[in-house]
């Protein structure tokens, strides 16, 4: 508004401006003329000053006119822009209140969804941590029962008790792992079993090798029979010889060299005496008797061991000197050897364990599908 006036002010100053120049050369005029007509430029400076005085009055007029529009429109702008500001300032609070309100309401509402989704993850948790549980039992159970099966096995299948009571010690090791009052019955039926199994009298195949090789290293030392005289049918008297130089003492002495090369008569033929490749031989054989024994014992073969035994302690009964102590002691450990049993029927024993085992692992699988079914 301020251009306008401006605008509206510049062409009223331009002609009061002219109106002016006007004046000078009609003042001019005026005193030029002023001898001659006296009257004549009153009239004329009336007219003039009072179109001037109304175009003035005019412009004054326009000019405060445009100021007053110009007031009034600020005044109208200053209220709309007040109204404006009140309106937006009432509406932000409106949406502030109701940002607020709604702020409160979604929080809220998200704090009861996320108490209810901790709730829920609790109890999905429990019951993760119960599956969880149950499986681990299930899972070391399952190995238990495979232990124990793979020692029955060893037991009825390979003979084998040294692996039996290995494998049942590597069942006892996995149970112990699980510390549920459930598991106690199966743990003590387990230490049973391992005593079961240790308490049978297994030969020692190994002692017994080695207690044949030191026999065989004694054959080759050992005293043979000599050849052994019947018994006189007549006793000849003994004559007392003493150290007293006399002539019954030489009598007696003379007497008993003789007896040395007279001949008696016996209850029975002499026997001959072994020849040196006869004792070769006997000795030969027995050492390969002796063998044959080992790689009975070895391959647990009970009566190609004890014949063998047998026929060895014949044959040390009747060609070695019984009396002999060393004789004796030979005598007295092939017995001892040919008493062994060299397998044992383990098919009488009974592994309660695995019974347990499958007893047990029937239970837990049950407990699980309830819980299962019990959650659905």
């Amino acid at each position: 508004m301020t251009d306008k006036k401006e605008e509206i002010s510049a062409p009223v100053e331009l002609r009061v401006e002219a109106t002016s120049e006007n004046t000078i050369p009609h003042s001019k005029v005026e005193a030029q003329a002023k001898p001659e007509v006296e009257d004549k430029p009153e009239s004329g400076i009336s007219y003039s000053g009072i179109f001037a005085l109304l175009i003035a009055a005019c412009a004054a007029g326009l000019s405060g006119w445009l100021y007053w529009q110009q007031t009034q429109l600020e005044a109208l702008l200053d209220q709309r822009q007040s109204a404006v500001l009140n309106a937006v300032e009432n509406s932000q609070e409106a949406i502030n209140h109701d940002i607020t309100r709604r702020l409160d309401t979604l929080s809220q509402k998200l704090n009861d969804d996320i108490d209810k989704r901790n709730q829920d993850t609790q109890i999905a948790l429990d019951q993760i941590s119960s599956k969880k549980s149950t499986s681990t039992e299930e899972s070391v159970l399952i190995d238990v029962k495979y232990l124990i099966t793979l020692a029955s096995r060893k037991l009825y299948i390979e003979q084998d008790k040294q692996s039996t009571i290995a494998t049942l010690r590597l069942a006892q090791a996995r149970a112990n792992d699980i510390s549920s009052a459930s598991w106690f019955q199966l743990k003590q039926i387990i230490a049973d079993d391992i005593g079961t199994v240790e308490s049978i009298n297994e030969a020692d195949i190994e002692g017994i090798f080695f207690t044949i090789t030191e026999l065989i290293r004694q054959v080759m030392f050992l005293p043979l029979n000599e050849s052994q005289l019947p018994k006189l049918t007549q006793e000849i008297a003994q004559k007392e010889i003493t150290d007293t130089p006399s002539m019954s003492n030489l009598t007696n002495s003379f007497e008993d060299f003789l007896e040395s090369f007279l001949p008696k008569k016996r209850e029975a033929t002499a026997e001959a005496m072994l020849t040196p490749a006869q004792e070769a031989n006997i000795r030969q054989n027995l050492i390969s008797k002796l063998n044959q024994v080992q790689w009975a014992a070895l391959h647990r073969k009970q009566q190609v061991y004890r014949v063998g035994i047998q026929q060895t302690l014949d044959w040390i009964t009747l060609y070695y000197q019984k009396d002999d102590p060393a004789i004796k002691n030979i005598l007295v450990q092939l017995a001892g050897l040919h008493e062994q049993e060299l397998n044992r029927n383990y098919n009488l024993l009974k592994i309660n364990s695995l019974i347990e085992a499958e007893k047990l692992l029937v239970s837990i699988s049950n407990n699980s599908n309830a819980d299962t079914n019990l959650n659905e």
